[in-house]
């Protein structure tokens, strides 16, 4: 008998499906769904805003993002529950064809996604950011910045140490705030949101010792650090500033903040947020990293409580 799948094309109508397939069909749907998505990425069929308008926005930094809900609305009709299915989907799709799955996607473009009475803008940040890298090697997603703090101020921890401890020697991963998001904030997010969340592995640092705080950390390890989580200096700078050089072991900025004011991050009523990153100080034992109100680099005591979070997620 033969086995029965499921794959998701562009039909004659230029509209994406999904459809159940057997093993002696399949091979003619995926080159047919290879020639339409080429196709797609050599024009960008999104015209309404206009391809050389658009491409000139984003070179200049001046693009503010689609609506994706909007953008394809007639795909997500045609077959999805939800966008984030659909763009969980395309996810699905880049693991065979590879980033020419994302056709007519672009950074910043979003979907809606609403946390009690607040709607947060959650834009692409990056596409397949950490793809091929990782222990266990990761596989393709999309990454998600919100454009908005959410208005709750969160201590990092909740007295002045960034250690970590015996039973964790990551600091983040032993931190009030990493509980908080895990805990508290992330069971606030719709199911369906949730439901493809892609769990984040990252190589983190550690900072621990049985006979004193220590003032920088020592080494690193590859930890799951959970479906909702916050930058570190190195994807929110390029580099780092305050933290230690086993902070930031990627060190690749996301290319959602390009300049200063990408960093600027406001509350839902308007008011410019400071907010925590995932690593802490390189120079003591009592502060973790940040990006500030005025949009540069900064670091504030552990338990300050009048900092918030601006926290990503990979869809996958």
């Amino acid at each position: 008998m033969a086995q029965v799948n499921s794959l998701s094309f562009i039909n004659a109508e230029g509209v994406r499906e999904k459809r159940e397939i057997v093993d002696s069909q399949a091979r003619a749907l995926i080159d047919e769904q290879e020639r339409k998505i080429l196709a797609l990425e050599e024009v960008d069929e999104d015209f309404r805003g206009g391809p050389i308008l658009l491409n000139t926005q984003q070179a200049n930094n001046t693009f503010e993002g689609r609506n994706i809900e909007v953008l394809f609305e007639d795909e997500i009709a045609n077959g999805y529950a939800n966008a984030w299915e659909y763009l969980a989907d395309r996810v699905d799709l880049s693991g065979s064809v590879g980033k020419k799955a994302y056709a007519g996607l672009r950074h910043r473009d979003y979907v809606p996604l609403q946390v009690e009475s607040n709607t947060y803008n959650y834009r692409i940040g990056a596409f397949d950011y950490d793809r091929d890298c990782g222990d266990p090697e990761q596989g393709p997603s999309l990454l998600m910045v919100p454009n908005l703090a959410f208005p709750e101020r969160v201590q990092w921890n909740t007295t002045n140490d960034n250690n970590g401890t015996a039973a964790e020697p990551n600091p983040y991963l032993a931190s009030n705030v990493y509980r908080y998001l895990t805990n508290t904030l992330l069971p606030k997010f719709p199911a369906e949101v949730r439901a493809v969340m892609k769990e984040r592995i990252a190589l983190m640092e550690h900072r621990y010792s049985a006979s004193s705080k220590l003032t920088d950390s020592t080494t690193w390890s590859w930890k799951n650090i959970g479906r909702l989580w916050l930058p570190d200096e190195g994807e929110m700078y390029g580099c780092f500033y305050w933290g230690s050089r086993y902070g930031s072991a990627m060190v690749s900025k996301l290319p959602i903040f390009e300049t200063p004011s990408d960093r600027i991050f406001r509350t839902p009523d308007g008011a410019r947020s400071s907010v925590w990153l995932r690593c802490v100080s390189g120079l003591n034992s009592t502060t973790a990293c940040g990006a500030t109100a005025n949009g540069f680099a900064g670091n504030g005591a552990c338990s300050n409580g009048t900092i918030g979070v601006a926290p990503c997620f990979l869809i996958g």
